[in-house]
Formats: structure tokens, sequence, C-alpha cells
């Protein structure tokens, strides 16, 4: 069983390979380009969060 360092190790290694080009290199395009929609996404669930937080409060 891998110690959690290795194991997340293993993950971050696991995710990387999704930024790799077809010949193993780094696709920074790609990666700034996931970047983005990630932070977009964030961007729209944040005023969710915040109203259900604030409705929570409330009960």
């Amino acid at each position: 069983m891998p110690q959690n360092g290795q194991q997340n190790a293993q993950q971050t290694k696991g995710i990387m390979t999704y930024f790799m080009d077809k010949n193993g290199q780094l696709d920074l395009d790609k990666m700034l380009s996931t970047m983005g929609q990630v932070a977009n996404t964030a961007n729209q669930i944040s005023p969710l969060v915040k109203g259900i937080s604030t409705f929570m409060k409330g009960i």
C-alpha cells in the first residue's frame, strides 16, 4: 500500500499526463485552456454557493 506522499505523487503524475501531447511533451495551450475553464466554472458557481450558504444560515 503506497504511503500518502507516494499516492499524491502518482495522482499528480496521472493528472499531468492529461496535459501531454502525442509526443509526450507538456501541452501548455491545453493546460491554460483547462485552467481558464476551471476559473470560469468557479466564477459561475460562486454566487450559487453564496446563495445556498445565506439560505442555510436563515434556517
